[in-house]
């Protein structure tokens, strides 16, 4: 399915449930592995699955598994943007335990500290403080 951006509410009969976005998701991401599509297309379907998981209000270990893939995807093909859509709502989603917050809060400070470098911008220093603030005391 692709994504459309929503300018009503969308149709309950185009949205589809966890379980077939988990398999969507799977099929994903063995394509992106297996280097059979691009990143515009990947892009696309995974810009689709969060919508479905935003439409039915989702907020579980899928959705977060969802996000971590698409930003680490993200990443990979060095979009900026669409990483930093991804991991605004990974900070609101990871919990204290969740098994890959530390790794997120690493992708946070380099892409913090690239914004820095690259715009000189009062607000990049202010959100490194405090995403600096978030490390668990295990880490230090």
């Amino acid at each position: 399915k692709d994504y459309l951006r929503l300018t009503a509410a969308p149709d309950a009969a185009t949205v589809r449930p966890e379980r077939v976005l988990r398999a969507a998701l799977q099929r994903l991401k063995e394509r992106w592995r297996g280097g059979d599509v691009d990143y515009a297309w990947a892009c696309n379907q995974l810009k689709a699955i969060r919508q479905d998981l935003t439409v039915q209000n989702l907020q579980n270990a899928f959705t977060v598994h969802a996000y971590e893939t698409h930003a680490r995807i993200a990443l990979e093909s060095g979009d900026l943007n669409e990483y930093n859509q991804c991991q605004t709502r990974l900070g609101e989603l990871h919990s204290a335990d969740s098994p890959h917050r530390a790794e997120f809060l690493a992708y946070r400070i380099l892409y913090y500290v690239h914004l820095g470098h690259s715009k000189s911008t009062d607000a990049a220093d202010l959100e490194l403080l405090r995403t600096l603030a978030e490390l668990p005391e295990k880490l230090w």
